[in-house]
């Protein structure tokens, strides 16, 4: 008489380990980003320590570049580019600094508007923007501005060249109090 058990097949083998390690991966990825202190994708602020009102002051890279012939998009990193672009909170009066990289294969800006439409000149704050539609920063140059986040709202990031927006080039910016 032989002994008969049931045997499971490889594949089930192979899909089971497939199933775990993909499960690693996600809850290992998800510890390390909520472990971030300062993640980009949620800057935090820091009080102020000279006495004024600044609210503190942070430091947001972005990078902006095409994900496909028609969708573009920004990022955190050069590899996390995204559409739409990642949500970004400051608290009122933050001093925000932007750190622009354009890893795209044409030119791009930044700017920070009342309203994602292409080519918005409604600037929400002063110096929230980074070159121009006209003029914007050529592939792989970098820019930089600062400015004083004043007002609380939801507004827009997005590049202004002609049609970008309605090809992904937008983002959340939240200030709140």
């Amino acid at each position: 008489m032989t002994n008969q058990s049931p045997k499971i097949s490889n594949v089930a083998w192979y899909i089971a380990a497939a199933i775990i390690i993909a499960v690693i991966v996600i809850v290992s990825d998800l510890t390390y980003q909520y472990a971030l202190p300062n993640s980009p994708s949620s800057p935090a602020t820091s009080p102020s320590s000279s006495g004024s009102p600044s609210a503190g002051s942070v430091i947001i890279a972005i990078y902006a570049g095409e994900l496909s012939p028609s969708v573009y998009g920004f990022g955190n990193s050069t590899n996390s580019i995204t559409s739409p672009g990642p949500i970004y909170s400051v608290k009122v009066r933050t001093t925000v600094k932007v750190d622009f990289e354009n890893d795209g294969t044409m030119p791009h800006n930044w700017a920070l508007v009342t309203q994602k439409t292409s080519g918005n000149t409604n600037i929400a704050f002063s110096k929230s923007q980074i070159a121009s539609a006209g003029n914007a920063v050529p592939v792989y140059g970098k820019a930089t501005t600062t400015f004083v986040a004043n007002k609380v709202g939801t507004y827009y990031y997005i590049c202004q060249v002609d049609g970008h927006v309605a090809l992904g080039m937008w983002g959340y910016f939240n200030v709140t109090t």
